[in-house]
């Protein structure tokens, strides 16, 4: 689900301008860190 979000939010921000594109890399960011948490988290059960 986070790799949708961060191809989403790519593809969004990639194709637009200004504010928009901010917000678009903005939540892009957020995933990929959501996505690194996530990733770790699962190691560590591992």
């Amino acid at each position: 689900m986070l790799r949708c979000i961060i191809t989403t939010a790519y593809e969004s921000g990639d194709s637009t301008q200004g504010t928009s594109r901010d917000l678009a890399f903005s939540v892009l960011h957020m995933a990929e860190m959501a996505k690194a948490m996530v990733d770790r988290s699962l190691e560590c059960i591992v």
